[in-house]
């Protein structure tokens, strides 16, 4: 549809506001200069960060002195390196200095992100290192910068309006895939997000290399060509932005020359107005002369580029465990500061966000380096920089979490390692829930094994060793609740206490199935490959495998790069099976099948839960046995397929995205609507019932084919594909040529994916699908504490008696998720103590909400994402501290829009 009337109107989209005249003849030209932050593609991290301090020095220097020139920083990271070059407030201060000038702009962003690859919270967090700066140098950011990848997840635009940024400028790359279809003319464009809110945005359909490749800004001919076709494809509007990138962590040594550019486009283009300048000066001209006339669009963008991240799956899912252990960990300190006094470790927290930042940034993950640009030494460097985030970030997990327990216990450990021990357990989730707890060998007292007791009961928990790891499950735990468990060491083993030693079955009759069953299910197994051939819902009578399709469920397939980029037919991997064993646990029925040597395939179990109706799938992969890629073939691709005896008629297909369920429909016009990044569940369903997968480590899934990127949902069968490795050898460096590289240095060979299955009848129920998702990737945290009996034990039981077996943060609503309980960040007033509760609806219906909290809290109000207060007091009711428990905290009138975060400070007692 072409729109070249004076005023616009449009139908469907979302539509326009306010109308605005428009003449269709472009006379202003905004050209934003920039180097494209690449952390890595160009050099190692560490490299790339020194280039930015030196160079950065010398854009800012030029910005402030020389009337002409500007410069945009693309990327808060690429300002931190800066910062940190000399001390912070004479940077600061020159900061402040040159932005007074309103020659610099800087981007609200973190960096470029792979954005489908993080939840919501860690989109929040990226906003925060640059809203904190904006409040140091007292001039707001709201414009917020990414460039080099084809698209972004949906949640984007909402995170973005909530931390107070209100435009988003993208330079896309469109040569491997993605982006959208929105045509020029509907350019510039509101981007709502799921709840509504939305961003100004501008898509450089030609990169954030457009300036010198595609305008050619150079050579004023060409560049009035551009503007001429433009023109004439409809675009209303009389003014343009153009992203003047100079390149992949380019030196702002080109900016001189650029001037130079700019002078003779002027000269020889007098009837266009060229503005050499910031990021905001576009937005603030077409708000000022346009108001609201622009069209919404509302959906996801992102899936593409993010699904190449399989290329470190030990990364992967090392991050995967991290983006839900992070925020458990930052609520656990803050416990520890309400209830104990604990130091609230700040600086560590933010360090652990900005490290999931960094995995997440699109350079953040390993490889084999871009051809003939990088040094064989600067891609092993940069490989073990990317692994060290996660490293580094499982540190900072640990540390406040245990320095959290011990602080809430107001004990450390006793040398006396002969006696029975607490165990403190925290349920991190917004609901009631059981759940397993592992326990390190590590950290326990020497002892052939031991017994789980709940001191509340008395009764004995079941409790099991899984390898050097001991596991017991815990009675339903209220939500945001700590809970006490006894650790008695026991001199034998009971049968309770570890798994029934496994019964061969190599006597089973040749060609037999192997049945394995309970009153759930009964699952079929290929004796011979380990494919399952039927899974059987005794409950609903109804066959969950498609037995008709070319795939067999479970099995493992191969494709190679050329295959897998245009969606073809992968190649079956057929192990051959070593052995087949039954497992008997406290928790679990099932067996485990061992692999011949000869593929990568390793070790399957397949699990039926005793108090759960579902089944559970854990496969081990070993990639040490997959073959040598070599360079001429890029690299080699492997899934695990799940054929689902659904109807394609009507089939959906949902997956937890940042913060909630979205359908694969959801997206932009020309989007990709096919390749699926799940950060914890997919759910087929047609119009009779549907199936959940959650899964683990796995992030990548396709349906119907093993293709991921198309603008249109269209399966030919209910097939699930989990793409779970990606495997390039070699690289072709600039001083080596091609080069042999160790993608993941030090990383297991051995690579587990588990994933569980469960059956449900009628429409999709997002509630029930996000607890039995999160439920399955976030385990209960757990700490072993001083031995019973002990002084140091006694001042546990005095410690913790208010405060265990209760809900410390807890909402009335189930579509209504705690998503962060974090201690407030710097108010200004140091008497101050308050805290930060986020919340978030899932299910896209309007609710009213209570928090209810142990906290110390006597008052609250609503902030924005980042914190900055909008309005309050909120409506309290205090109910007072008695000898069994800490004083309540009730605060009512919340309402939240349909998929709404919605940010609350609490002001504690002590204040």
């Amino acid at each position: 549809m072409m729109i070249t009337a004076l005023t616009l109107t449009l139908s469907g989209f979302g539509g326009f506001g306010d109308a605005a005249e428009t003449s269709g003849k472009i006379n202003r030209v905004y050209i934003v200069p920039l180097s494209h932050l690449d952390i890595g593609f160009t050099a190692s991290p560490r490299e790339v960060a020194e280039h930015y301090r030196s160079d950065l020095e010398i854009a800012l220097r030029v910005a402030n002195n020389l009337p002409d020139a500007r410069w945009n920083i693309e990327s808060i990271w690429q300002l931190e390196q800066w910062l940190k070059a000399a001390p912070e407030d004479e940077r600061t201060a020159f900061l402040k200095e040159v932005m007074s000038t309103q020659r610099l702009g800087i981007s609200a962003s973190y960096a470029s992100m792979h954005s489908a690859l993080m939840t919501g919270e860690e989109m929040l967090r990226m906003l925060y290192p640059g809203q904190k700066l904006a409040e140091k140098i007292g001039i707001p950011l709201e414009t917020a910068v990414m460039n080099d990848v084809p698209g972004f997840a949906w949640y984007m635009p909402q995170a973005l309006r909530a931390s107070g940024i209100k435009r988003l400028i993208v330079g896309v790359n469109l040569d491997f895939g993605g982006g959208t279809s929105i045509p020029p003319h509907m350019i510039p464009f509101y981007w709502a997000g799921p709840d509504g809110s939305s961003v100004l945005t501008w898509i450089s359909p030609k990169g954030y290399l457009e300036g010198g490749f595609h305008w050619e800004l150079h050579n004023p001919e060409t560049f009035q060509k551009r503007l001429e076709a433009l023109e004439a494809s409809g675009y209303p509007y009389d003014a343009i932005l153009i992203i003047d990138g100079y390149g992949d962590n380019a030196s702002v040594d080109r900016l001189l020359s650029r001037l130079n550019d700019i002078r003779r486009l002027r000269a020889t283009l007098p009837g266009v107005e060229i503005i050499y300048g910031t990021i905001d000066e576009y937005f603030d001209y077409m708000e000022e002369k346009y108001g609201r006339v622009f069209p919404t669009f509302s959906g996801d963008w992102g899936r593409t580029w993010d699904v190449g991240r399989i290329s470190g799956p030990w990364q992967m899912a090392e991050y995967r465990a991290l983006q839900r252990l992070m925020p458990a960990a930052e609520a656990l300190a803050t416990l520890a500061y309400a209830f104990a006094g604990a130091p609230y470790p700040a600086e560590r927290l933010a360090q652990g966000w900005n490290l999931l930042n960094l995995v997440s940034e699109h350079t953040g993950g390993p490889g084999t380096g871009w051809p003939d640009l990088t040094t064989a030494q600067q891609v092993d460097e940069s490989n073990v920089t990317v692994l060290s985030y996660v490293r580094s970030a499982r540190e900072i997990v640990e540390e406040v979490a245990a320095a959290s327990f011990a602080a809430l216990a107001g004990t450390a450990d006793s040398a006396d390692e002969s006696s029975s021990r607490d165990v403190l357990v925290y349920n991190a989730l917004s609901w009631p829930r059981t759940g397993l707890v592992a326990l390190r060998a590590a950290d326990l007292p020497p002892a052939a094994g031991y017994r789980v007791i709940d001191p509340a009961t008395g009764a004995e928990l079941a409790s099991m060793w899984d390898g050097d790891t001991f596991v017991f499950e815990t009675p339903e735990m209220p939500p945001m609740a700590l809970a006490r468990y006894r650790l008695e060491p026991v001199e034998e083993v009971t049968e309770n206490g570890e798994a029934a030693k496994p019964a061969d079955l190599e006597t089973r009759q040749p060609g037999a199935t192997v049945i394995l069953e309970n009153e759930w299910y009964r699952i079929e197994i290929d004796p011979d490959s380990g494919w399952v051939l039927s899974m059987y819902d005794k409950e609903r009578s109804r066959e969950i495998v498609n037995r008709a399709s070319r795939y067999r469920f479970n099995q493992m397939l191969w494709a190679s790069h050329h295959v897998d980029f245009i969606g073809g037919t992968p190649t079956p991997i057929v192990p051959a099976v070593a052995s087949i064993e039954r497992v008997e646990s406290p928790f679990a029925s099932g067996i485990t099948i061992r692999y011949a040597e000869g593929t990568p395939w390793h070790e399957t179990t397949i699990l039926l839960p005793r108090a759960r109706a579902r089944v559970e799938i854990h496969n081990i992969i070993d990639r040490g046995k997959m073959r040598k890629v070599p360079y001429d073939e890029h690299s080699d691709h492997f899934y695990f397929a799940f054929p689902l005896a659904l109807s394609t008629r009507q089939l959906s297909a949902n997956y937890l995205g940042a913060t909630r369920f979205q359908s694969l429909k959801d997206v932009l016009p020309g989007a990709n609507a096919n390749g699926i990044v799940s950060l914890g569940a997919v759910d087929l369903r047609d119009s009779l019932w549907g199936v959940t997968v959650a899964h683990r480590e796995a992030f990548s899934f396709s349906v119907g084919g093993i293709g991921q990127s198309s603008a249109l949902f269209q399966p030919v069968e209910a097939t699930l594909f989990a793409h779970v490795v990606q495997k390039a050898d070699e690289g072709k460096t600039k001083d080596k040529g091609i080069t042999a590289f160790e993608v993941e240095p030090g990383a297991p060979n051995l690579l587990r994916f588990a994933f569980a299955f469960e059956v449900s009848d009628g429409e999709f129920d997002p509630v029930a699908a996000s607890r039995f998702a999160l439920e399955y990737v976030m385990s209960p945290l757990a700490w072993v504490g001083a031995p019973a009996g002990s002084s140091a034990a006694t001042s546990l039981d005095e410690a913790l008696q208010p405060l265990t077996g209760r809900s410390l943060v807890a909402v009335d609503q189930p579509n209504v998720l705690v998503t962060a309980l974090k201690k407030a960040e710097a108010t200004g007033d140091p008497k101050s103590k308050a805290v930060i509760v986020r919340l978030q609806e899932i299910a896209g219906v309007e609710s009213e909400v209570r928090l209810e909290t142990a906290l110390p809290a006597h008052a609250a109000v609503l902030t924005d994402a980042v914190e900055r207060v909008l309005s309050g007091p909120i409506p309290s009711e205090i109910a007072p501290a008695s000898d069994q428990a800490p004083a309540t905290a009730r605060f009512t009138g919340l309402t939240l829009k349909p998929y709404e975060t919605l940010t609350l400070k609490l002001e504690l007692s002590g204040s």
